[in-house]
């Protein structure tokens, strides 16, 4: 074999053992970096608590200091608590409100009986279309509950799950084409019941996109409002709304109409 044959040889080899070279520290560049991903997701996953404790008192069957999940709903902490009692007004409670670590739970009284006695009934009908919602439906139904829907269904899908209406619903003043939203309180009213009362905007159930239906309530103002409620519990009265930063008298007489406790 000649010498440029030897040459030749020897080069091929030489480009051979850098393209070697190279592939092996490209492919421990990216696990390094597969790595480091995957250790940030977890760090992340890890930063949040894996369970947190709320105080629920008032009217239910096991009222105390509980332990629940993380992202909990108001209705799990009544669940955990044996559920409500026959007297509890849950015309006023946001059962599907996520809870936060060190919350205080406070279940209201009312004189007649309520819909739902002991265990909140819970139907899953999230079938992977869109985002999980958690929404509850009470009055002239068959099955008072909390439904966990897609973001993707209507008023329809939830009024399905519980039965459907009672014959004396009034189904007129129901729109059964509205898309579900998180934390969604759905009333079935009953024929004859006050228009303007079932109209009203409950301030103490309703979500931050619900209040920022009334007139001069924005995105900030509704915030402000779930947090004052969240932080020093439901509203005596309508006008305890002017405790909440950035409301005064101007702008509760815009909306006093408009607004409800119960």
């Amino acid at each position: 074999m000649s010498n440029k044959q030897l040459y030749k040889l020897a080069f091929g080899f030489f480009m051979i053992v850098i393209s070697c070279c190279v592939y092996y520290f490209q492919d421990i560049n990216n696990h390094d970096s597969e790595i480091a991903i995957d250790s940030e997701g977890f760090q992340e996953e890890e930063m949040q608590p894996p369970e947190i404790f709320v105080d629920i008192s008032g009217e239910v069957l096991e009222p105390g200091f509980i332990e629940l999940p993380f992202n909990s709903k108001v209705f799990e902490a009544i669940n955990v608590a044996g559920g409500l009692s026959e007297k509890a007004n849950i015309r006023v409670i946001n059962v599907v409100q996520t809870l936060t670590d060190g919350e205080k739970v406070f279940i209201p009284s009312q004189e007649e009986a309520n819909q739902i006695k002991g265990l909140i009934p819970v139907k899953d009908i999230f079938d992977d279309r869109g985002e999980p919602v958690y929404v509850s439906i009470i009055g002239a139904i068959d099955t008072p509950c909390v439904v966990i829907a897609s973001s993707e269904c209507r008023v329809i899908d939830a009024l399905d799950a519980a039965g459907g209406p009672t014959i004396k619903a009034d189904m007129n003043r129901v729109n059964l084409a509205e898309r579900l939203i998180d934390g969604m309180n759905l009333y079935i009213p009953k024929k004859g019941e006050d228009n303007k009362t079932l109209n009203q905007v409950n301030i103490n159930t309703a979500s931050q996109l619900e209040l920022q239906q009334l007139s001069g309530i924005g995105e900030v103002l509704a915030s402000e409002i779930v947090k004052y409620r969240d932080e020093n519990g439901f509203f005596k009265k309508s006008e305890d709304i002017m405790k909440v930063p950035g409301i005064g008298q101007g702008k509760f007489n815009n909306i006093k109409e408009d607004v409800c406790i119960y």
